[in-house]
């Protein structure tokens, strides 16, 4: 079963983002993850972040929106075009998982 997840970052860089950091720390491995960094303000996204995330994610990717789409435009986007998925999550990028998730 393949998952794919998405986190919309809304004006919030990757590292500073409690979703990515609980992501990383989860038990297990996870398919894909889509990042969305959904704000009018360029941020730089750090490699060594993303290279710690590939660790426990198969396949990262990330994405950037200046002009701040709506949540439902990014989410039917992801659903359109990742249709190969069998399960999809979405987050923002405020949100804490627990361990068992």
């Amino acid at each position: 079963m393949r998952t794919i997840i998405t986190v919309v970052l809304s004006n919030c860089s990757a590292q500073h983002s409690q979703t990515l950091n609980t992501l990383m720390n989860l038990e297990g491995y996870l398919d894909e993850l889509i990042i969305f960094h959904n704000g009018v303000e360029s941020i730089e996204i750090d490699k060594n972040f993303i290279y710690n995330l590939e660790l426990k994610i198969k396949k990262v990717s990330v994405r950037h929106f200046f002009d701040v789409r709506p949540l439902s435009w990014i989410y039917n986007g992801v659903l359109n075009e990742y249709y190969h998925g069998d399960r999809f999550i979405f987050f923002s990028d405020d949100c804490v998982l627990e361990g068992n998730y």
